[in-house]
């Protein structure tokens, strides 16, 4: 908490011919906290997780690229905070922090000094007005000489503050953390002989993208999360559940959600909450980065971006890439291939549309499409034809997912939950569909 000038030394305090120091020293504790803990962060959760993907993708492939991507991320991780990278960045952040630390025990001290010299003051000015009958004009003048020399000493005070201060901040500080960041901002990029026309990793490891990447961690350290207020979400009801397809154009199901991480306007965010924030800022920027991640990074930046706004995935490009999408798929458009023929078979319709009820995806084959989708909900419409014994049909399959986390133990779910809680993220609708023509024999009635 900052020191502050009471009412009653105000008046005394302005004698003294210097301004109160405006710095807020809670604030810089503050920052010298959250700095501590995203450097903490970044040595303990960010380098390690860094470190153990580079390992993994070293330990699984070969080759030209792989040794050039070993070389090159043993400068960033390095065996002290003198050689690697990401260490020296560490190292830099826990200097700023203990500057800001050093800087709010200084500025304390000064405040504490320029209430006691007020009050000196004060004391002074009263002692004159008590004594002014009995001495005439001498204790006036008394004070007054009192009063000048306190002047003097709080504006030397102040003089020599502001000089160490600058000193110290503007002169040795900064060089030594500008020494520290222009290691990583001259780092030198991966050459890859063979790397692929355009492709994300060879224009991240480039030196656009090396420079990029310091702007970034740059930007990370002197951006702060906004909050995003909101109503409550409203979950839409249920619909009608019977197992089949009904008669009729496309008709949302209703898939009610939960909300397990509501938004609190009275959540104030810790330095631990900041650094949670920077490590998961760090690990989407890693996310980008990584081939075959591309949906899996998309919605959740989507959801730490806070709009809360409904996404549309490609749900065709899951169904080819992802086993599990595909084989649920399938089995909805035969289960709409049987709820058609029921329907010709009971109305005698030969052109009608189906709308169905939702079934649930439950797995998923690659994690990319994990991340991105999980387990969520499909549905089917139709457009049905019947010409003698043959069924044609146009159907399409609607996909939906309430992106958020569940209100789980697991430190992923907690983390980016708390997110929301602080209105900095936010849950949101994914929609995706694809259509499938499919042409068949009807059984013999």
């Amino acid at each position: 908490m900052a020191v502050t000038l009471p009412a009653h030394l105000q008046s005394p305090f302005g004698l003294l011919g210097v301004e109160w120091p405006p710095e807020d020293e809670g604030h810089l504790h503050a920052c010298g906290a959250a700095l501590h803990a995203c450097a903490t962060a970044l040595t303990g959760e960010v380098n390690p997780t860094a470190n153990g993907a580079v390992t993994h993708a070293a330990t699984k492939n070969s080759g030209d690229h792989i040794d050039e991507l070993n070389d090159h991320w043993a400068d960033y991780q390095g065996d002290d905070k003198q050689t690697g990278h990401l260490p020296n960045l560490a190292a830099s952040l826990h200097a700023l922090a203990d500057g800001h630390n050093l800087f709010a025990k200084v500025i304390t001290i000064v405040k504490l000094l320029l209430k006691l010299l007020a009050t000196y003051a004060l004391i002074a000015v009263a002692w004159a007005m008590t004594t002014a009958v009995i001495s005439g004009g001498l204790a006036a003048l008394q004070a007054r000489s009192f009063i000048a020399a306190l002047r003097l000493f709080a504006k030397k005070a102040v003089a020599t503050l502001r000089h160490k201060l600058e000193r110290y901040f503007g002169q040795k500080l900064i060089r030594v953390v500008e020494t520290r960041l222009r290691r990583l901002l001259g780092a030198k990029a991966p050459t890859f002989s063979a790397a692929a026309k355009g492709s994300r990793f060879g224009r991240a490891a480039g030196p656009a993208g090396v420079l990029a990447t310091a702007s970034g961690a740059t930007w990370m350290m002197e951006q702060r999360p906004e909050a995003h207020p909101h109503p409550p979400p409203q979950s839409p009801e249920e619909g009608p559940r019977d197992g089949k397809y009904d008669l009729g154009p496309p008709r949302d199901p209703g898939i009610p959600y939960d909300d397990p991480w509501p938004y609190d306007p009275d959540a104030r965010p810790s330095p631990g909450d900041y650094a949670l924030w920077y490590k998961w800022q760090a690990l989407l920027h890693g996310e980008e980065a990584m081939p075959g991640y591309d949906e899996a990074a998309a919605t959740f930046k989507h959801y730490l971006d806070g709009s809360g706004t409904d996404y549309r995935i490609d749900y065709d490009k899951a169904y080819h890439e992802d086993k599990a999408v595909r084989e649920a798929v399938d089995a909805e458009i035969r289960r709409a291939q049987e709820n058609a023929e029921r329907l010709y078979r009971e109305t005698g319709q030969r052109d009608f549309q189906m709308t169905g009820e939702p079934a649930k995806v439950t797995d998923s084959a690659t994690k990319n499409w994990e991340y991105a989708l999980g387990r969520h909900s499909i549905w089917g419409s139709s457009d049905v034809k019947v010409n003698g014994d043959q069924a044609t049909m146009e159907v399409t399959i609607h996909a939906y997912d309430r992106y958020n986390f569940n209100r789980e133990d697991k430190w992923i779910n907690q983390e980016n939950g708390r997110f929301e809680t602080l209105g900095w993220a936010r849950s949101y609708d994914t929609h995706g569909a694809l259509t499938r023509t499919v042409t068949w024999t009807l059984p013999p009635k």
